[in-house]
């Protein structure tokens, strides 16, 4: 998120203001935390694991990841940009939950996204506002992910696609089955 932010102020496409910062951290926090731990315990602890038992590691993760994605398709603001991304988060959130043999790891990342990107540095989490700073777009939504928020914007695909080959290639984690 903090790569996408630079690359994104740098290039001059956002900018980014400052706003009230109490209620919206604290609201931020719970809430956040609230839906990182909601979400991961549903898709990686309880359906990852389940087709697990059944499908290769590979093709567990793409299915969790497109009910992952499709838990997204209602949300304020919905664009296919950002349900590539959330699809291709899920990815990599499902690789480092099998790699970390625990969903601990995948909450703590899905929880820090969504904190810093919006109460933190202003962005609209999944179509959802709570912010600290205010982002001023200077592009068109699809650089910028409009009002669904930086998971809407081409900018994030290669950061996440070079994310997910990172911890893919990270020899520190257990390995990845392929069968």
């Amino acid at each position: 998120m903090i790569a996408f932010t630079w690359i994104a102020v740098t290039i001059n496409i956002i900018t980014l203001s400052f706003s009230d910062i109490s209620a919206h951290l604290g609201f931020g926090f719970g809430f956040y935390l609230l839906v990182s731990v909601t979400e991961e315990i549903v898709i990686r602890g309880y359906v990852l694991n389940n087709l697990r038992e059944k499908l290769r590691d590979d093709y567990s993760v793409i299915i969790s990841s497109l009910i992952f994605s499709c838990l997204h398709i209602f949300n304020d603001n919905f664009s296919w940009i950002g349900f590539s991304n959330i699809f291709l988060s899920g990815v990599l959130l499902g690789i480092f939950c099998i790699k970390q043999n625990t969903v601990s790891g995948s909450v703590g990342l899905h929880w820090s996204w969504n904190f810093i990107q919006g109460p933190i540095l202003g962005f609209n989490v999944s179509g959802h506002l709570t912010k600290v700073f205010g982002v001023n777009p200077l592009a068109s939504n699809m650089f910028t992910g409009g009002n669904f928020g930086a998971e809407g914007s081409i900018l994030l695909t290669p950061i996440i696609l070079i994310s997910i080959f990172l911890v893919v290639r990270i020899r520190y984690f257990t390995k990845f089955q392929n069968s």
